[in-house]
């Protein structure tokens, strides 16, 4: 688990930008182990399709490691980066994900705030929803 620093990289768009690359491969191979890595290590705020969730680490790692199904296809869609402090970036944007037994991919509203941490940057708040089929 990455140790929580006060000085933010060297370039801080570019740490949340190689983060969530990373995020994404890990997601596609299925790496459960992987994926809690990616959040603070002192957890995170999700709020999914508007349920608000505050979850410790080891929650987080429960919940991917115990229960998390992957997808058959995961992309993120066009994400932006800005910082909003010295230690904080908003990434916004979308993701397409095809879960099995699904008859077409799902897009999915994404907003995550990530801080500093040892390891770069890690998610602190996440909030996704699902964009409502027509």
């Amino acid at each position: 688990m990455p140790e929580v620093r006060d000085d933010p990289p060297v370039d801080l768009i570019a740490s949340a930008q190689a983060l969530f690359d990373q995020y994404e491969l890990a997601i596609t191979a299925g790496h459960r182990e992987a994926l809690p890595t990616f959040y603070h290590p002192d957890g995170a705020v999700r709020v999914i399709n508007g349920i608000k969730q505050r979850l410790s680490y080891d929650a987080l790692r429960r919940g991917y490691v115990e229960s998390w199904t992957p997808p058959a296809f995961f992309a993120w869609d066009r994400l932006t980066f800005d910082p909003v402090a010295a230690n904080q970036v908003l990434v916004t944007g979308w993701f397409r994900i095809y879960r099995t037994g699904r008859t077409d991919t799902t897009r999915v509203t994404y907003a995550a705030l990530v801080a500093t941490v040892d390891s770069g940057v890690a998610i602190v708040f996440e909030h996704e929803t699902e964009r409502p089929t027509r």
